[in-house]
C-alpha cells in the first residue's frame, strides 16, 4: 500500500477529493442503471403476464373453456390454476419495478400503496392453486386480495400524483386500474355469481397500461433534482423519448 501512494508523491488532500468527486458519480450511475434494468424488467414482466392472461381470456371464451378452466377438482381445472398463478408470478415483477422506479415517491404513502398491491397480487397466487383442491379455503383468499389490490392501486396512483413524476395519464393508470376493481370486477362476479372472464381480462388489459406507463419512463429528465419535499428522495430517473 505504501508503496502504491510512493508512486504519487505529489499527492495531496485536494487530490483524494478530487478522485472521490470523479468516483461517486460514476459509482451512482452504476447503481442507476442496475435499477433501470430492474425496471424496465419489471414493466415487461407485467406486460407479459396481463398480455397472456388477456389473450388466454379471448383464446378460452372462444373456444368455450372458460369455466373449465375455473373448476375446481378437475384435471383441465388443475391446469387452469397453474397457468394462472404462473402469470400472476409474472404480473409480481411490474411492482417490484413500480417501487424501484421511485415514480410514486419513497414517502409512506407511496410504500403502503405499492405494498398493498403487492401483497394482493402475491396471495393470488396460492389462491388460484388451492381453489382448485378446496375451494372452501381458495375463496376467502381471492375475497382479501381483490381489496388489497385495488386499495394499494389507488393509494399508489395518488402518491404517483403528488410525487409528480410522470404524465398524468401514467398515475391515471394505476388509479384507473385500482377503481376498476370495486366499480366493474366485483360487480360483475356477483351478477354472474361467479369468476367473469370478459372483466378479469380488460383489468389485466389496464395491468398491461401500468407496464407501459413504467417503459415511458418519467418527465424528469436525467440529472435533473427532483423535489425533495414532493418525492422523499431522489427517484430512480428513467427517461425516455416522447
Amino acid at each position: 500500500m505504501s508503496g502504491a501512494l510512493s508512486s504519487f508523491p505529489d499527492a495531496g488532500p485536494c487530490d483524494v477529493t478530487t478522485v472521490f468527486a470523479v468516483a461517486v458519480p460514476g459509482a451512482e450511475r452504476a447503481v442507476e442503471d442496475r435499477h433501470r434494468r430492474v425496471v424496465r424488467f419489471g414493466a415487461w414482466s407485467l406486460a407479459l403476464g396481463g398480455g397472456l392472461t388477456v389473450l388466454g381470456v379471448i383464446l378460452a371464451t372462444a373456444l368455450g373453456w372458460a369455466h373449465a378452466l375455473d373448476q375446481c377438482c378437475t384435471p383441465v381445472g388443475y391446469v387452469g390454476g397453474g397457468l394462472q398463478a404462473s402469470l400472476h408470478v409474472l404480473v409480481l415483477g411490474g411492482f417490484i419495478g413500480l417501487w424501484v422506479s421511485g415514480v410514486c415517491g419513497r414517502g409512506r404513502l407511496a410504500l403502503i400503496g405499492v405494498a398493498l398491491a403487492f401483497a394482493g397480487h402475491f396471495i393470488q397466487i396460492p389462491a388460484e392453486v388451492v381453489f382448485r383442491v378446496a375451494p372452501r379455503l381458495g375463496a376467502p383468499l381471492f375475497t382479501v386480495a381483490g381489496p388489497l389490490i385495488a386499495i394499494g392501486l389507488v393509494i399508489a396512483g395518488i402518491a404517483a400524483f403528488q410525487a409528480g413524476l410522470w404524465r398524468r395519464w401514467q398515475s391515471s393508470a394505476l388509479l384507473a386500474a385500482g377503481l376498476y376493481i370495486p366499480l366493474i370486477l366485483i360487480p360483475s362476479f356477483v351478477l354472474a355469481k361467479g369468476p367473469n372472464p370478459i372483466t378479469i381480462g380488460a383489468f389485466n388489459a389496464l395491468e398491461v397500461g401500468i407496464a407501459v406507463a413504467l417503459l415511458k419512463g418519467t418527465i424528469v429528465k436525467h440529472g435533473s433534482p427532483a423535489p425533495e419535499s414532493r418525492v422523499g428522495s431522489r427517484p430512480l430517473i428513467a427517461e425516455r423519448n416522447r
